[in-house]
């Protein structure tokens, strides 16, 4: 399993989800800032490259329950950390 990029890819998720929860709140008004932070900073830290790549050699060397695991753990992962950083945000701004 590739740790590393699942851990870097739910970070990134986790962070994206609190951008998006002041968003949200109009802490930040700036299209372009939004998408900085948003595209910019968290699609360049988060990277389906290496996770596209990760699960092409985990799927060539037959390890398809590995590849399997690690593309559902990955996408219902990331969705969860992003909706626990946009939660968080919401408690931050109305603490």
């Amino acid at each position: 399993m590739p740790w590393h990029t699942l851990v870097i890819n739910f970070v990134g998720c986790l962070v994206m989800g609190i951008f998006c929860g002041m968003f949200n709140e109009g802490l930040v008004k700036s299209p372009s800032i939004k998408a900085g932070l948003t595209a910019g900073l968290c699609g360049g830290y988060s990277t389906l490259a290496a996770f596209a790549w990760e699960n092409t050699e985990l799927l060539k060397a037959g390890a398809y329950l590995t590849a399997g695991s690690y593309m559902l753990i990955t996408m219902l992962g990331g969705v969860i950390c992003f909706m626990l950083g946009y939660a968080l945000a919401q408690c931050l701004i109305k603490a």
